[in-house]
Parts: C-alpha cells; sequence; structure tokens
C-alpha cells in the first residue's frame, strides 16, 4: 500500500529482476520488470483511469483519420479543467469542454490532435513528451503541418526564442478559433470539418464559407 501522498518504499536486499504491479481501482493495472542492484531506485508510476467506450458518432470520424487501430483511450473525468489529449498516454482526456461545442465537438477536437500525433510518429520521431515538443515538431517535421502552417500564415513571433509553442501570429482570414498555435487551430478546424454533432453551424459548407484556406488544406490532407 502506498502512503496518503502516493508513495511506496520496498526493501530489496539481493540483487535480481522483479515485477511491480500497481493496482487501483478505476485504474488501469500497470506493470514494470525492474532490476535491482544494491542501490536506492525511484520508480514512479503515472496511472491511467480506465477507459470509457467512445460515442457512436464518433466511429466514422476515427475510421477516417485512421484511428481504428491507434489504441486511443477515452477518459470521462469530473474536472473544472479543459479536455485534453495526452500524448505520452495516447489518451483523450474528457473533462469540461466548451458549451457551444458539446461533449462531441470536443472529443472530435481531441481525435484531431491524435492524428497529428500519429502524423508525428510516421514522420520517424519519438512519441513526444510534452506539447513544448508536439507543436514544433508537427509544424516543421510533418509535410501536413508544414503545409497548415504555410496555407494559413501562422508565424513565430519571435523565432529562435524559447518557448517555441507560443508567441504564433496567425495570418487574418475572417475566421478565427481564438487557439495560441498552429495544432489548436487545425484540431478545431478538423472538428468542424467532420461535425460528429451533425449541426448546421460546422461541417465543411460552413467551414468553406468561413476560412477557405482551412477548408483547402482539408480537401487536400483530410478527404471526407
Amino acid at each position: 500500500m502506498t502512503d496518503a501522498r502516493g508513495q511506496y518504499a520496498l526493501e530489496v536486499t539481493a540483487s535480481n529482476t522483479f515485477r511491480v504491479k500497481t493496482e487501483r481501482e478505476g485504474y488501469q493495472t500497470q506493470e514494470r520488470d525492474l532490476t535491482a542492484g544494491g542501490s536506492t531506485m525511484t520508480v514512479d508510476f503515472v496511472m491511467v483511469r480506465n477507459c470509457s467506450p467512445w460515442p457512436a458518432e464518433l466511429g466514422p470520424m476515427m475510421v477516417r483519420l485512421g484511428l481504428s487501430d491507434f489504441g486511443v483511450c477515452l477518459v470521462e473525468w469530473l474536472s473544472n479543467q479543459p479536455s485534453n489529449y495526452v500524448a505520452a498516454q495516447r489518451t483523450v482526456y474528457y473533462r469540461s469542454p466548451s458549451p457551444a461545442a458539446g461533449k462531441l465537438g470536443a472529443l472530435a477536437h481531441e481525435l484531431c490532435h491524435t492524428w497529428q500525433h500519429r502524423g508525428i510518429l510516421e514522420s520517424g520521431k519519438d512519441d513526444p513528451k510534452h506539447d513544448g515538443e508536439f507543436v514544433p515538431w508537427w509544424t516543421t517535421e510533418t509535410p501536413e503541418g508544414k503545409h497548415f502552417v504555410e496555407i494559413t500564415g501562422w508565424r513565430l513571433a519571435n523565432p529562435g526564442g524559447p518557448a517555441p509553442s507560443f508567441g504564433w501570429i496567425d495570418s487574418p482570414e475572417p475566421w478565427s478559433t481564438g487557439y495560441p498555435n498552429p495544432t489548436e487551430d487545425n484540431a478545431e478546424a478538423c472538428a468542424f470539418w467532420h461535425n460528429p454533432g451533425n449541426d448546421s453551424l460546422r461541417g465543411q459548407a460552413a467551414l468553406t464559407n468561413a476560412a477557405p484556406k482551412r477548408a483547402e488544406w482539408m480537401r487536400r490532407w483530410m478527404p471526407y
């Protein structure tokens, strides 16, 4: 058992290989093989909640984005934090989406981040460990990311400076997501394009009318 802070300690007297398994109700069981060598060793486990079923309305979108075999976990978690996609865990956390988008819109946005992640892996990069890697890798290492930056006019306010995932400047187009960088802007455009909620405010026609440059990109890289 861990203590109240989630910490634990095991005393191993002989050098050997052994397996540590973590279990907690409502979370995925994790196992790790370790080799004790006589010195103090710290091993951290990030507990991931059990996967929830994906809404049926998102099934066609997942097929079109090629995500059906990507092993993406959906975790529904009551929190005042926004929904997000964690590449290191390959998990979408659904928490508190925008009231205008609703659950399907929020999940569609995060699935589009998952599609970006797959593009990074297919370009030969390792799994991004944080957004500081995810944003520049997608915009500089993948052909679709490079083209999105080019066609929409995104550029860095401080090229060569610190924190490359921030300080972006978007070109004016009669449609803006209000997001701070190309990956977020692209994910929202992608969610509009696929429109799993099937409402009149989103979809291919709505995006083409409001943001023709983004719609042009969608037609090339995300054929419906």
